[in-house]
This record gives C-alpha cells, sequence and structure tokens, in this order.
C-alpha cells in the first residue's frame, strides 16, 4: 500500500537526536555491533536505545521500525517521492561523518518549518545541510529543492532564484511572490535556501512564503541567523579533533570525523598515502590546528601529493597562503580560505 494513502498515527514521544541517529543506521542495514563501532559507544548503550525506538514507534522487531519509520518520513524512501522533484547538487566525494548532526537537523525539522544553520566560512554548512536534505527526501512527497543564493547580490532578486529552480514563470500582471505562493500551496516541500547572509534584507519573503503556505519548509545555510518569527538556529560545529592524551593507537585517531576526513582527501590526492603509526599523531596535530574546520582540512590534504604531513604542518602558519587552490569545478569559497568577496561567500 502507497504510505500516502493512509493515514498514519503521529509519534506520541518523538525521537531524539541520538535515537534518530541509531534509526538511520538501522535503515541502512547495520548490525549492533556495527553500530556501536560507528558512533564509539558501547553494545549495551546501542541496544538500549534500539528498545527506545522500537517502544517510541511501537514496534518489536527492525523490519517493522524501518516499515512504520519510513510512514513518518523519519527514514527515507526514495519510491515514495518523484524522483524529478528532488534537485540537489552532485556529490563528487564521499560525506564524512556527521551522523548526530544530521539526525538532530532532522529532528528540528520536524517540529519547526524554518531551519537555519550557522557557522563561520568552512564549517561544513553547505554540505551538511544538502546531506540533510538527501537523507530526508522521503519525508516530503512534492520534493526537496536546493537554490544557491551565493552569486546573487540583490535580496529583490531571491523569488527570482528561487522561481528559476523549481521552474515558475513570470506571468503578465501577477506579482512572482504571488506565482510562488500559489506553486508551494499545499505541498509537502522542502526548499534548501544556501548562503543567505549578505542577502538578509530578504527574509521577508522568507516569512511571506512560510506564512502563505501550509507543508513548505525551508532550510537555510547562513553565517547569521535571520531573525524570523519560528526560526530555529542550528550552530554546526567543528569535527572533532582527537585528544591525543586519551588516544592510544591509529585505530582509535581514525574514529575521529576530522582524521577520518584528512585520510580520506589525501587518498584522493595521493594513492600513496596511508594513516599509520608514523604519521598519524602528525595528521591529528593538523586537524587541531585547523581547529576541525572541514574546509581548511580539505584543502590541506589535498596537498599531500606536495607535502607529506610534517611538512604540512610546519608550513600551517601561513595557512591562507597555503590552504588556496581547491578544485576548479567548486564555488570560489570553497576554494581557499581567504575571504571572498561578497555574494560568494560561506560554505
Amino acid at each position: 500500500m502507497d504510505n500516502h494513502d493512509h493515514e498514519v498515527i503521529p509519534l506520541a514521544q518523538p525521537l531524539t537526536g541520538r535515537e534518530l541517529e541509531v534509526l538511520t543506521h538501522i535503515g541502512d542495514g547495520l548490525a549492533n555491533r556495527q553500530i556501536a563501532e560507528q558512533m564509539t559507544v558501547a553494545m549495551s548503550t546501542i541496544k538500549w536505545y534500539v528498545r527506545q525506538i522500537y517502544n517510541k514507534l511501537g514496534v518489536d522487531n527492525r523490519t517493522d521500525a524501518i516499515i512504520r519509520a519510513r510512514e513518518l518520513g523519519i527514514l527515507t524512501d526514495l519510491d515514495d517521492v518523484n524522483r524529478e522533484h528532488v534537485k540537489l547538487p552532485p556529490q563528487f566525494t564521499s560525506f564524512v561523518g556527521r551522523r548526530r548532526e544530521i539526525a538532530e537537523v532532522r529532528q528540528l525539522l520536524m517540529t519547526s518549518r524554518l531551519v537555519t544553520l550557522t557557522g563561520p566560512g568552512g564549517s561544513g554548512k553547505t554540505r551538511l545541510a544538502v546531506q540533510v536534505a538527501r537523507e530526508s527526501t522521503g519525508q516530503y512527497r512534492d520534493g526537496v529543492y536546493f537554490v544557491s543564493l551565493a552569486s546573487i547580490i540583490d535580496p529583490a532578486l531571491v523569488p527570482n532564484a528561487i522561481a528559476q529552480v523549481i521552474g515558475v514563470t513570470e506571468q503578465p500582471n501577477i506579482p512572482l511572490a504571488g506565482s510562488l505562493n500559489r506553486f508551494f500551496g499545499q505541498k509537502q516541500l522542502l526548499l534548501l535556501l544556501d548562503n543567505f547572509e549578505h542577502l538578509i534584507e530578504a527574509a521577508a519573503q522568507v516569512t511571506e512564503l512560510l506564512t502563505s503556505t501550509s507543508g513548505l519548509t525551508i532550510l537555510v545555510t547562513s553565517r547569521e541567523v535571520l531573525h524570523l518569527s519560528g526560526e530555529y538556529e542550528y550552530l554546526v560545529p567543528p569535527l572533532i579533533v582527537p585528544d591525543l592524551a586519551l588516544v592510544d593507537s591509529v585505530a582509535d585517531l581514525a574514529k575521529y570525523e576530522s582524521v577520518a576526513l584528512f585520510t580520506q582527501r589525501a587518498q584522493a590526492s595521493s594513492t600513496y598515502f596511508t594513516l599509520t603509526d608514523d604519521n598519524a599523531v602528525t595528521v591529528a596535530n593538523i586537524c587541531s590546528r585547523l581547529d576541525g574546520l572541514p574546509l581548511a582540512i580539505e584543502l590541506a590534504a589535498a596537498r599531500i601529493k606536495l607535502f607529506n604531513p610534517e611538512q604540512l604542518l610546519e608550513r600551517l602558519d601561513d595557512r591562507l597562503g597555503l590552504l588556496t587552490g581547491g578544485p576548479r569545478d567548486l564555488p570560489a569559497r570553497q576554494q581557499t580560505l581567504r575571504t571572498p568577496s561578497i555574494g560568494v561567500m560561506n560554505s
């Protein structure tokens, strides 16, 4: 039966962020032991979370938990969504970690129609937002749309950018805002507005969209909040860096998301790179010196074909000069740590 052809009874008690994280792993087919390793917690902790999830979903096994979660839109089932209405930018590298953040943002989107991801440039707001949207497609039967605002300078043009992505054209004697409101109407749809901080004057247009529709949810990335009624801010944290006093082995270091990100991106740059007993501590120190910022870590890892980890660490005193030259097909803001001009800020 189509999940949208019958009434789905909502949860009496919502899942917590950690429970959503465990549920996502269950949906991915991971066993309890694999989940414990992924989340670096004890097996008994995972079993406790699983029991909580079953109780809240009203089920007693994994299969029913996944079915129930998909009915509620908590887990993605792309078969329920018209793929033509999922318009997200392609990602050419794997997404590393951030399971807790994804679960927490998805939880916010279940209780609020406006969520803003904030944080400094390079903190990974855009990548996190896109991943959240990608994993939430089953929750929005009418689609998920990504609108990049990075190249827009005039706040008055924000509706035009949205209209271009969703395919709404201007009609004679009809304001574009009215056409957008009619398009969204009662659709259950997620709109991702990326890089909003230089267009804060357009925030009122976001309010108009939300008040004129009933099923629209908006996820925003910005260096600052929009200061709108009903807005929930989620401050994107840096990746956790290792505390070397608590780490005993390379395997332990590799579990940290910052080190895992550096390792993956370094191996993409040089097939000869591996995390070893000889360089693991240096890599951990690089991640720490870069404050766990994903963009900085990725740019540093790309330099591994030119410098070994020790040489990289020595050169981080001039990080603004060193950490440039990201892939040419990425936006300018993702090619360097240098502060870009207005209109191409944020990441």
